[in-house]
């Protein structure tokens, strides 16, 4: 369990305070960012399939990479300011319409003792929640 998870969502870069609270936390343990993509949901399911053209792709890849980027920057500027270690990041996007059952299922391997959710970016699906709630993992971030 040298692992920390986190929940932020494609639609928003996390802020400076949530991003160090998720390091301060991490307490040197690698942090592993779960990214959830908002066109992913169920409800834009139909719209992906409609704008599956390269160019749609691309575009997208592009978001991601930027996105990594920003929150990569923003870790590292904090660490430096704070002149702490810069932890270990992966970038993990959950894949499809099924990613809570996906994030669920790292949570019940034991890869990690907790996972913290950016929930400022955008209302936590009450699915998670009730996935979640089973597994006792989740604290919130103000």
């Amino acid at each position: 369990m040298d692992k920390v998870f986190f929940l932020a969502y494609l639609c928003k870069v996390p802020s400076l305070k949530i991003l160090s609270k998720v390091v301060n936390l991490a307490r040197g343990r690698k942090v592993v960012i779960f990214i959830e993509d908002y066109r992913r949901g169920d409800e834009h399911v139909f719209t992906n399939f409609l704008l599956s053209d390269p160019k749609h792709i691309e575009d997208r890849i592009v978001e991601l990479q930027n996105w990594t980027e920003e929150v990569g920057r923003k870790i590292s500027e904090y660490c430096t300011n704070e002149e702490i270690e810069i932890p270990a990041i992966e970038f993990a996007p959950l894949e499809g319409s099924h990613w809570i059952k996906s994030l669920a299922s790292n949570l019940e391997k034991g890869a990690a003792e907790l996972l913290l959710v950016d929930h400022i970016a955008k209302p936590i699906d009450e699915r998670l929640l009730e996935k979640l709630a089973t597994l006792d993992a989740i604290k919130y971030l103000h």
